[in-house]
């Protein structure tokens, strides 16, 4: 009997002494992970987007002063977005040399400047309207609900430090075009990795890479942060359009030294 004992004792001892069973986390279905996020930020009162192109050069049709409709290089954007309709920032462009670009848009129009002269009433980006960043047919939402060949990549961080889920999918271009203030003109799908904050929910980074003419292929990526952040949209003075006064854009600042703006 003392031995039997003996031997329950231990067997009690080891069961004790074992391991907890490893609580595995299972990963977050794609789309699910995806349409939440794009529900949480169609709700917020302001977020800011940081737009940054590597790669082949991008180039798009602006509008600016007297030479009309022009082919320029996209180089980065900086907004912010304030609900419903209003959307300010600065466009960087290469346009026979860099041009910063201030750009201001409601639901009635858009409002731009170059570098520090007067404001321009008229569209910088036309077709672009401030709501179709949440709107139910394009920006986020297409983005984030309508990719296909959808894959979970699993959990990563951004440089600074934030926790993130990573999907990958395919959009297309023109649904996605809002996100960058209307600047991309393809219908191709295009590849998308969508980065969705592990805490917060909120989409933090989307990244594309777009095609070019040539073959090559231009990198965007899409920083959303200051969800909620008070707004520093001040909207310009609402001038009468003069085309008799309209401003050549290269010729003024070609003759102005253009600083590199600070990233």
């Amino acid at each position: 009997m003392r031995v039997v004992w003996i031997v329950l004792m231990l067997a009690v001892g080891l069961v004790g002494c074992a391991p907890a069973p490893t609580e595995t986390t299972e990963a977050p279905e794609p789309l699910e992970l995806l349409t939440a996020a794009a529900g949480l930020i169609r709700e917020v009162e302001t977020f800011r987007l940081a737009v940054d192109v590597d790669g082949a050069p991008h180039l798009f049709e602006a509008i600016l002063g007297d030479d009309g409709l022009v082919s320029a290089e996209f180089l980065r954007a900086r907004a912010q977005y304030r609900a419903p309709d209003e959307f300010q920032g600065q466009v960087r462009i290469r346009y026979a040399v860099p041009i910063d670009v201030e750009v201001y848009a409601n639901a009635v129009g858009q409002s731009y400047r170059l570098g520090n002269l007067p404001w321009i009433f008229g569209a910088f980006a036309p077709g672009f309207t401030p709501a179709m960043l949440l709107d139910e047919v394009s920006g986020f939402q297409a983005a984030l609900t309508n990719m296909t060949d959808l894959v979970y990549v699993g959990r990563t961080s951004l440089e600074d430090g934030q926790p993130v889920h990573q999907v990958s999918g395919r959009a297309n271009g023109a649904q996605v075009s809002s996100l960058v203030v209307g600047l991309i003109n393809t219908t191709a799908d295009i590849p998308l990795e969508v980065f969705v904050n592990t805490e917060t929910g909120f989409p933090a980074r989307i990244t594309m890479r777009v095609p070019q003419p040539d073959g090559q292929e231009s990198a965007f990526v899409i920083d959303i942060y200051d969800v909620n952040a008070p707004s520093e949209i001040v909207a310009p003075p609402t001038p009468q359009p003069r085309p008799t006064e309209a401003i050549t854009a290269p010729s003024d600042l070609l003759t102005q030294p253009t600083a590199e703006a600070t990233p």
